[in-house]
């Protein structure tokens, strides 16, 4: 008999827990599908960035690594509808948020519920992403940069950049030439000079790209600057026995043709108007 009262007890409390269950279930909250389908995309036209998920559940935030998306939406108010997320800004009109991709060119989103998806950016180069850079209404117009010499005096005006070494506008006896200009030292378009006698000696000449400046190189003696006695010559072929290189300082005996060149002549040594070290301006 008392085994009968026990087995019967345990299909009582059984049958107890399970109700308990049911009522405890119906009670909790309706909870919506998880975040997913995360989606990014830039718009051609001005690089704005856009998230849209699915499955949002409160509040969307976003970041550029995992456990870090903690910035909140530009247009929440309009992107967000129930538990979908559609083109959502990720910073306002005029800010580098809004165009800038994370550095691993991933976005991470984040709702309430503490679950978290990404979506990589197709087209994106990962890398650092420099802070407080500049917005284009900031940029000022007209503004022009140049090299100064130690001394504070103005080489001449940046008018390019070759391998990140800045290219300035030099005006010589009336003559415009441009030159590379490094923190000690001027280096022409082909840092050579060629010359039809052994030793850097005799008629030099400059090798001719075909461009709208007269030809200049640097060569012996200081930073003697070799420009194109006739700019508008046609290149033509003659003979050299040696060439001064000027990333090296040195002169090379070297016997054979100079091909697509023009005579040149010294006009000036640089040495005697301006003091390394340079710097831009």
């Amino acid at each position: 008999m008392q085994n009968e009262t026990t087995r019967g007890g345990t299909r009582i409390g059984i049958v107890a827990s399970a109700f308990a269950f049911l009522i405890a279930t119906a009670l909790l909250p309706e909870m919506s599908s998880a975040l997913d389908q995360c989606k990014v995309k830039v718009v051609k036209g001005d690089g704005t960035v856009l998230v849209s998920a699915t499955g949002v559940n409160g509040t969307l935030k976003w970041g550029g690594k995992p456990g870090q998306a903690t910035n909140a939406l530009a247009n929440a108010d309009v992107c967000l509808r129930e538990s979908r997320a559609t083109n959502c800004e990720l910073g306002p009109p005029g800010t580098k948020e809004r165009i800038t991709p994370p550095e691993l060119c991933t976005i991470h989103l984040l709702d309430d519920s503490g679950r978290e998806c990404a979506a990589f950016i197709k087209g994106c180069t990962p890398g650092i992403r420099v802070a407080g850079m500049i917005t284009p209404d900031q940029l000022a117009p007209g503004f022009v940069t140049g090299v100064v010499d130690g001394n504070g005096q103005r080489v001449g005006n940046i008018i390019g950049v070759d391998s990140n070494t800045p290219v300035v506008l030099l005006n010589a006896a009336g003559q415009l030439f441009s030159l590379k200009v490094t923190k000690d030292s001027f280096i022409g378009t082909n840092a050579t000079v060629f010359f039809q006698e052994p030793n850097c000696s005799g008629q030099a000449m400059v090798a001719s790209f075909g461009g709208m400046l007269r030809e200049a190189e640097v060569g012996p003696l200081g930073s003697t600057v070799y420009s194109a006695v006739d700019p508008n010559a046609e290149p033509t072929t003659f003979p050299g026995a040696s060439r001064y290189q000027t990333l090296d300082g040195v002169c090379v005996n070297v016997v054979g043709d100079v091909t697509d060149a023009l005579l040149a002549s010294p006009l000036i040594d640089l040495d005697t108007v301006f003091v390394p070290p340079f710097q831009v301006q």
